[in-house]
């Protein structure tokens, strides 16, 4: 099954540095400052795998740096924010485009936020790929279920947005916790 590598792929390309607490209520800054069009290159640069270096995720780097000077974050909240809104933007295109493909995302997005072996692994500054195997062993009746029939790229795709779906959530909790 495609999922395990996916989902170990994508969260330790999202990791960061680790975070005194920060003030969630202005998260949503660097997302304020950008277009809808620098919004969807940012997310789309991450799911084609362009990298978290690419010239439209910096543009969402860039603009998490302006919004740490004007609230006072520190670097590892800016680096926070820019991996949590990059992956968040990235899981929302892959949302779109499978719930498009008919495939209901919601119970894997639950199982992914609501584990708690999985989230305790997990961290801004770490991952453990054997968690992500116990997390895939754990749910594999509702991981075979929602992949059984479907081409490769879509079980890719899966593999992806459940892997962006942690790596947000890791992030946002990093950041408040910063």
């Amino acid at each position: 099954m495609r999922l395990v590598p996916l989902l170990l792929g994508a969260i330790a390309a999202m990791v960061a540095t680790p975070a005194a607490a920060t003030d969630l209520a202005g998260l949503d800054c660097p997302l304020a400052a950008l277009s809808d069009a620098q919004r969807n290159a940012a997310g789309e640069a991450l799911v084609a795998s362009a990298g978290p270096n690419d010239a439209r995720v910096e543009v969402v780097r860039a603009a998490a740096e302006a919004c740490a000077r004007q609230l006072g974050w520190t670097g590892r909240a800016s680096d926070l924010a820019t991996a949590y809104h990059v992956t968040g933007l990235a899981r929302d295109i892959l949302r779109q485009r499978l719930t498009a493909a008919g495939i209901d995302l919601a119970p894997l997005e639950r199982a992914v936020v609501e584990d708690p072996v999985l989230l305790a692994a997990m961290g801004p500054d770490h991952t453990d790929a054997g968690a992500m195997r116990e997390f895939a062993e754990r749910h594999r009746d509702l991981i075979e279920t929602m992949l059984r029939g479907r081409t490769p790229e879509i079980q890719n795709s899966v593999g992806a947005f459940a892997g962006f779906v942690l790596s947000a959530y890791v992030m946002r909790r990093g950041f408040a916790a910063n």
